[in-house]
């Protein structure tokens, strides 16, 4: 399923595109998609770099620096993008 809407707040699609950003350099967990259907790991010739363990180091700061409504907003959102990177 997915789900297009307007994100109108700064903050929330400035951390929007920075979730997307470190999703697609991540080559320790990632996979990708071959012609046959069969999913891959990501090959890359760069420093192992999970986007888990960034979006962990990065928690402290998005609560200390957040509304509380942003704060569950963004819990959800990577919670919702660990989940789908663990399948």
């Amino acid at each position: 399923m997915e789900v297009a809407c307007p994100v109108l707040d700064e903050a929330v699609r400035a951390r929007l595109f920075h979730i997307i950003d470190e999703l697609q350099r991540d080559n320790v967990k990632a996979r990708v998609m071959g012609p046959d259907g069969a999913y891959h790991r990501k090959k890359e010739n760069e420093a192992p770099r999970s986007c888990q363990e960034v979006f962990q180091r990065e928690e402290p700061q998005v609560q200390e620096n957040s509304e509380p409504s942003l704060r569950v907003l963004l819990g959800r959102i990577i919670a919702a993008l660990r989940r789908a990177i663990a399948e």
